[in-house]
């Protein structure tokens, strides 16, 4: 018996981390796309549409994502997702803020090639963006 409820385990980890990562890919699909919008027919600066526009679209995107097909959370009401959404969103910056310093630590201290550090830092980030998701956000109770 032990091991069918690992198999079930399994299963719906492999679901989770599989809807993780095409919620991701879309994440950022979005986060360029938004982007690419805002160079070509809105006349705001690089911060504007990286930050203000496109980060905050792909965050907010992520967020019902994350919470209605990854981890399948059913706890509605005003006060639950406001709290939900503010933990979720805080552990972006968070993690953005270790994306910037990583790249700041490993590109210009340590002398790691850009490119190969942004993949690197993305990897850390995408699995503390989803460690963080899973038991912090949507944490079951």
């Amino acid at each position: 018996n032990c091991s069918m409820g690992r198999i079930g385990t399994e299963k719906i980890l492999n679901r989770e981390v599989i809807s993780y990562l095409v919620a991701g890919l879309a994440t950022t699909a979005i986060n360029y796309s938004v982007y690419l919008v805002c160079r070509s027919y809105f006349g705001v600066g690089f911060v504007v549409k990286n930050t203000l526009i496109a980060w905050i679209i792909a965050v907010l995107f992520a967020y019902a994502a994350n919470k209605i097909w990854v981890f399948r959370s059913l706890n509605t009401g005003f006060a639950y997702v406001a709290r939900e959404m503010t933990v979720f969103v805080a552990s972006r910056l968070f993690s953005g803020f270790v994306d910037i310093a990583l790249m700041k630590i490993f590109v210009d201290f340590v002398g790691v090639n850009d490119l190969i550090m942004k993949v690197l830092s993305n990897v850390v980030v995408m699995c503390m963006n989803y460690f963080l998701a899973k038991r912090i956000v949507f944490r079951k109770k």
